[in-house]
């Protein structure tokens, strides 16, 4: 009897892609592999949210800011990391949750339910701009909240809400 082994795929230059094992938290069952880039399906609490958006926030391209990561995690529980990106150019620059919420789109996300945000900045927490706030208010569920992690060990959580009056966009 032969034994048939599953071969992940190519990509066009010969690569061979990556892949994870899922773990669904909506239904705690584990599933067949992923790509990574389409998003991970995991079980995570906020401690680990902020665990790997400092994970992302390494891969950022910052020009003069600090670096910044976030983890998305869907609706569907999936998790969908994104990193600043500052240019030469500052009107060209994204933030890491909307960095994050365009990769969950193009994977089929529809809404957002936790946020993870890690920047060292030094106790101060980060700011969201004010565009990525009403971005927010579209995709989020109602129960969204950020966890801020400002490089010392600490966890903020702001709900939507909070960081929506704190911005004067209530």
């Amino acid at each position: 009897m032969r034994r048939l082994l599953r071969r992940r795929p190519k990509t066009k230059s010969g690569l061979r892609l990556a892949f994870a094992p899922e773990f669904s938290a909506v239904s705690g069952l584990w599933g067949q592999p992923s790509l990574w880039g389409e998003g991970i399906l995991c079980s995570m609490d906020d401690r680990n949210l902020v665990a790997v958006a400092e994970q992302a926030a390494a891969t950022s391209l910052v020009q003069q800011g600090p670096i910044a990561g976030c983890t998305v995690l869907g609706e569907c529980g999936r998790v969908f990391m994104g990193c600043v990106m500052e240019y030469a150019n500052a009107e060209l620059n994204q933030d890491p949750i909307s960095n994050a919420l365009a990769v969950g789109r193009v994977s089929g996300m529809y809404r957002v339910r936790r946020i993870g945000y890690y920047s060292p900045t030094g106790g101060e927490l980060p700011t969201v701009p004010a565009l990525t706030l009403r971005r927010l208010q579209e995709v989020g569920t109602e129960d969204l909240a950020v966890i801020f992690s400002p490089g010392n060990g600490e966890r903020i959580e702001k709900s939507l809400g909070q960081l929506l009056a704190e911005a004067g966009l209530a």
